[in-house]
């Protein structure tokens, strides 16, 4: 890879060779993401002391007032990625974190997973079925568990874990499950007009074509198997059998990296 050489004058003084595993790099977003968030947070916590109103003499209010989360973590996000002049760090939808101001003890370090872009439609009625609360007790009726009961009324969503159908689909909507700490995506195929559950990835939005099989790309959502993904890459959902479900992975903020490949060991 050669680039030019220019003075201080902008004149041309001759080339340079770059090494091309460095310069020609993807960037990863995942990374940028990681960035920006801890320049968030070390803005967020300050670098100085804030005065308190023991310190300051002759008045009780403060000189000035102290740091503070304004807003939501995916518009700070957002903002900070248009300041860096990476348009392509778009807030995901729903999965953004969630900061409040230190009004509190407790609020100052709490932190929750954001729901801003979540549908609030009805869940796939064809995809759900109901789902009965032990309420701590065994099969005699016991009491086993306590402080157990209660609680609003779930339903259970059939997600498909072994994503062996063929074909593109469509991302309807992305969706909130009370039943796991992810979100889903409802996504609706083109051949068959057959609807289903997936566990969304972090960045997938409605409107985006998943697909299935060995010659998918490598983009969120897609599946395909492990010795056709490239070294690097991030697993959200893993399997290690062919024919069972992926056990891997489920929960939200979780996911694999392939490290090595040594012939059919991965």
């Amino acid at each position: 890879m050669e680039c030019n050489l220019v003075n201080l004058s902008n004149d041309n003084v001759g080339t340079a060779q770059l090494n091309p595993l460095i310069f020609s790099a993807k960037q990863k977003l995942s990374v940028l993401h990681d960035i920006v968030r801890w320049q968030l947070a070390e803005r967020r916590a300050g670098t100085h002391k804030t005065k308190g109103i023991s310190d300051v003499s002759g008045t009780t209010a403060k000189p000035y007032g102290q740091k503070r989360t304004v807003g939501d973590y995916g518009d700070d996000l957002l903002r900070a990625a248009k300041n860096l002049h990476y348009v392509d760090l778009i807030k995901p939808i729903g999965m953004g974190m969630k900061f409040f101001n230190p009004v509190t003890p407790s609020s100052r370090g709490t932190v929750l997973v954001s729901k801003v872009g979540l549908s609030k439609d009805e869940p796939e009625k064809s995809l759900t079925s109901g789902k009965k609360s032990s309420g701590g007790r065994n099969n005699h009726g016991r009491i086993t568990t306590r402080h157990r009961g209660g609680g609003h009324k779930k339903k259970y969503r059939v997600i498909d874990f072994k994503r062996n159908r063929s074909g593109q689909g469509i991302v309807e909507k992305i969706e909130y499950d009370p039943n796991r700490s992810g979100f889903l995506a409802l996504i609706s195929y083109k051949e068959d007009d057959i609807k289903s559950y997936i566990l969304a990835p972090q960045g997938m939005k409605p409107g985006d074509v998943v697909t299935a099989g060995n010659d998918a790309d490598i983009l969120p959502g897609n599946c395909l198997l492990l010795k056709h993904i490239p070294v690097g890459k991030s697993l959200t959902l893993r399997r290690v059998c062919p024919k069972a479900m992926g056990r891997a992975n489920r929960v939200s903020k979780r996911y694999s990296n392939i490290t090595v490949k040594l012939g059919e060991i991965i």
